[in-house]
C-alpha cells in the first residue's frame, strides 16, 4: 500500500525526501557554526531568528552549500529589490549579498 509514496518515477518524487537548513556561522568564511544556545534548542532545524526593530536595516549575506538553489521569504520585513542585490558565486557556492547604495 505505501508503494505509490515510495516507488520514483516521472511523476513521483519517490521516498527520499531532502531539507535544506540554514545554519549561522561566526562570519564571512562560512567555517566555524555558531553554537546556540539552551534558549533557542527548541528552534531545531530551523535558521537563526533574525531581529529588528522599526527603522532597523539588516544586512545579511547566504552561502547557499545546497546541491540545488534554494531561496527564502521574509516575514514582516522589506527587502532590496532583486535589482539592487549583487549575485555572484565563489569557492563552489552562491552568494547572496545586498549591493551597497
Amino acid at each position: 500500500q505505501s508503494a505509490p509514496f515510495f516507488e520514483r518515477g516521472p511523476h513521483r518524487i519517490g521516498g527520499v525526501y531532502r531539507k535544506a537548513v540554514y545554519r549561522e556561522y561566526t562570519d564571512a568564511t562560512f567555517t566555524a557554526k555558531k553554537q546556540r544556545g539552551p534558549d533557542e534548542a527548541h528552534l531545531a532545524i530551523m535558521g537563526p531568528t533574525l531581529r529588528g526593530e522599526v527603522g532597523d536595516i539588516i544586512k545579511v549575506t547566504f552561502k547557499n552549500m545546497a546541491s540545488r538553489p534554494y531561496s527564502l521569504d521574509t516575514h514582516g520585513a522589506y527587502y532590496l529589490q532583486y535589482d539592487l542585490v549583487l549575485l555572484n558565486s565563489k569557492n563552489g557556492g552562491n552568494y547572496f549579498t545586498p549591493k551597497v547604495v
